[in-house]
């Protein structure tokens, strides 16, 4: 499973203020779900709108060469970006799945997660688990370090192992995760 990791995604004061807004606007934030329904598969909050992520997204969108080649993807037209902001908190996880799992996300091809928390960090856990199949074989642990992006193939089966800690939103793990479509 490839997968690519940058550190230093973003300058200090970028990082600093989507972390802010997160923490000073949890209005935004509803709980998350999958398109199964299955309440027991995912749980944390989710805001499908901030007004920092578009930051994230032109910078992922500027770096696509680069995650292509250490991907090892052929991309042909971009279609669009999606992107939602996530906060786990304590006892929060997303069970193993892949991003590329039915008739609404076909067109996805790179999944991107940027992770951004408070210094120091106020959790445990959290980490992203890639696996090689749906067994849960040849598992590769990242942890969810602050102001790091990581990119993986939208088929790679993965999951959000559960978050320790973090009960005050000031103190959880937050992503900008999305993914890019291609026709």
């Amino acid at each position: 499973m490839k997968y690519i990791h940058i550190e230093s995604f973003l300058n200090e004061q970028e990082n600093q203020k989507l972390f802010s807004w997160c923490v000073n606007n949890p209005q935004p934030f509803t709980p998350s779900t999958v398109t199964t329904n299955e309440q027991s598969h995912r749980r944390s909050r989710v805001a499908y709108s901030c007004p920092w992520v578009t930051l994230v997204t032109n910078k992922v969108k500027s770096l696509i060469p680069t995650i292509t080649k250490a991907l090892d993807l052929a991309i042909t037209e971009i279609s669009s970006i999606e992107s939602q902001v996530t906060a786990h908190l304590n006892g929060d996880f997303f069970k193993i799945h892949t991003d590329k799992n039915d008739q609404h996300c076909l067109h996805r091809v790179i999944s991107y997660i940027y992770y951004f928390h408070s210094l120091p960090k106020s959790f445990e856990g959290g980490e992203l688990a890639l696996y090689s199949d749906r067994e849960k074989r040849d598992r590769v642990l990242i942890t969810p370090d602050n102001n790091t992006l990581v990119c993986f193939s939208s088929t790679t089966w993965h999951e959000v192992l559960p978050v320790v800690g973090g009960t005050a939103t000031k103190d959880g793990r937050f992503t900008v995760n999305g993914w890019i479509n291609c026709l």
